[in-house]
């Protein structure tokens, strides 16, 4: 009867790993990367200043659109601004992924989906927040939290896996307690 409650947990541990995989799949890859503020800089020039402006602080004209501007990044809009490097990565990232549209009647620019078109790797997408959130005073150095979370998701489910090969050996005499 033992065996089958060690390969019920087994199973278990299977099923918990892939959902947690799943789930992982769900975050922001590029929010999982300490962007290069410098590399950023680059980037926002050659990129997002035709539309953000030098330094991401003029407000570019945008007809159609509400206000009838492009967002400013620097200042950012404070619904995306967080002292908290992982939370202020995680709100502007899906700007850089899927992209947006203005709120408006027909807004002549839009903000175009860097991640999703593959136009920007996900490196780069890191680099490009390190550089907006430099602007608006926070380093994103700091952002360690995703990155052990998931070493010690490995590093528990690693132990779990010893922990059933264990029961398994010991169960057939080839292990002694």
């Amino acid at each position: 009867m033992r065996k089958e409650y060690v390969l019920i947990a087994a199973i278990l541990l299977c099923l918990a790993v892939f959902a947690a995989g799943g789930a992982a799949g769900n975050f922001p890859k590029a929010a999982l990367l300490n962007g290069d503020r410098g590399r950023g800089a680059a980037l926002f020039t050659n990129i997002c200043s035709r539309c953000h402006g030098p330094m991401g602080t003029d407000h570019v004209l945008n007809p159609g659109s509400a206000d009838g501007t492009v967002p400013p990044l620097g200042p950012i809009d404070r619904a995306l601004f967080s002292r908290d490097p992982d939370t202020f990565a995680t709100r502007i990232d899906p700007f850089l992924q899927h992209g947006s549209a203005p709120e408006g009647p027909n807004p002549s620019l839009r903000m175009l989906p860097f991640g999703d078109s593959g136009t920007l790797s996900q490196a780069q997408i890191a680099d490009a927040e390190a550089y907006v959130m430099g602007l608006n005073g926070v380093d994103r150095s700091p952002i360690r939290s995703l990155l052990l979370a998931a070493v010690s998701y490995v590093i528990l489910a690693a132990a779990l896996w010893i922990a059933i090969c264990a029961a398994l050996l010991t169960q057939r005499g080839k292990l002694k307690r």
